[in-house]
């Protein structure tokens, strides 16, 4: 049997050596407003969840973009549900813009637009993409999978992967070995391997899930319907996330035209951001922020005052993730010769 306990006599450099990480935040969310709730710990994972239409898929992108510029991390995203690789992109350029690009009175966008756009995600964003259909059968990935990927990626890129984002969990494919387990224990297990490859590749996983459908509620005064607070005991296999999560995070759009129960109205495009579990202890603490969508720009933004600041605009004065050094530059864009090859290459896959 191998030896798997130890005295503090045997570790005591590396207690010493944490002695200024194991309570220290992670990198900020970007939102001024909520910086004491939450931050992106190295090595650690958040779970972002909601009911339909509450703003997922943008909360998560707008953070993404503002740890890409704000702290100079490398990402890699995995987004089936955006669509194709293609689609992630234009909904990355999307934001990095402020230009609403869909539906009526849409935005123009210039080339010198989109080629600092894509220079900068180019710079910062790695895509994962399965290919739809393998031997005329639906391909997903499970998540050694993606790991295996991500590694992959950093060997091949010569780069390290700060920040893993996987959008969402409920399409992911299980393992041959998990086939039979009740969904509690694959979920757990799943997340539980999540947890232990985010600490061993050093990098912070981002986690988006689905709740389960619950009836939306009906105010009895105006008879607008709005869906119920997030509460990851809705999720499939909830107490398994419970268990296994570090930072969860629910959103929540309220019910404009609505009063809350003190009597006040719910504000017009608003979106609660609730911690609902905090791990390790400093990253943040429970509690909940307001943000707000703006339609026009399909980007978020807080208030102070009168004014409005996007993600890290408050704090480090910028608006659009634009950075001013890549417009000097040669396209550094090239295409991928391995990324559609039809040979699978191991590169010493570590799971």
């Amino acid at each position: 049997m191998i030896k798997k306990y130890s005295k503090v006599s045997e570790f005591t450099q590396e207690i010493l050596d944490a002695q200024y990480t194991t309570f220290s935040k992670g990198w900020s969310c970007g939102w001024n407003i909520g910086d004491e709730n939450l931050s992106f710990k190295r090595g650690y994972t958040s779970y972002v969840y909601s009911h339909p239409a509450q703003g997922k898929t943008i909360f998560v992108i707008e953070t993404l973009l503002h740890l890409a510029k704000n702290d100079n991390l490398n990402i890699c995203i995995y987004s089936p549900e955006t669509g194709g690789r293609s689609d992630m992109i234009w909904n990355l350029i999307q934001v990095y813009t402020g230009k609403r690009l869909y539906g009526k009175n849409a935005h123009k966008i210039s080339k010198e637009e989109i080629n600092l756009a894509l220079e900068f995600i180019d710079k910062h964003f790695v895509i994962l993409e399965h290919n739809p259909f393998v031997n005329n059968k639906l391909e997903r990935f499970t998540v050694k999978n993606i790991f295996n990927q991500v590694h992959m990626a950093e060997k091949e890129y010569d780069i390290k992967i700060d920040v893993l984002c996987i959008d969402p969990f409920n399409l992911l494919d299980r393992e041959i070995e998990e086939d039979k387990k009740q969904i509690s224990d694959y979920v757990l297990a799943s997340l539980s391997f999540i947890n232990s490859a985010s600490r061993k590749m050093n990098l912070h996983t981002i986690l988006v899930a689905h709740l389960a459908g619950d009836e939306n509620i009906t105010d009895k005064s105006t008879g607008i319907e709005y869906s119920a607070k997030p509460f990851a005991n809705k999720l499939a296999g909830g107490q398994s996330f419970w268990r296994a999560g570090f930072q969860m995070i629910g959103l929540w759009r309220p019910p404009f035209g609505c009063l809350d129960s003190q009597g006040f109205a719910y504000k017009e495009n608003s979106t609660w951001i609730l911690t609902q579990k905090s791990k390790p202890l400093g990253v943040g603490q429970e509690g909940k922020f307001e943000i707000f969508f703006d339609p026009n720009t399909h980007t978020l933004y807080e208030t102070y005052g009168d004014k409005k600041f996007r993600c890290g605009d408050m704090d480090n004065n910028f608006g659009l993730y634009v950075d001013a050094s890549l417009a000097k530059m040669d396209s550094a864009i090239k295409p991928n010769t391995l990324f559609d090859s039809k040979s699978e290459t191991d590169l010493n896959n570590p799971f």
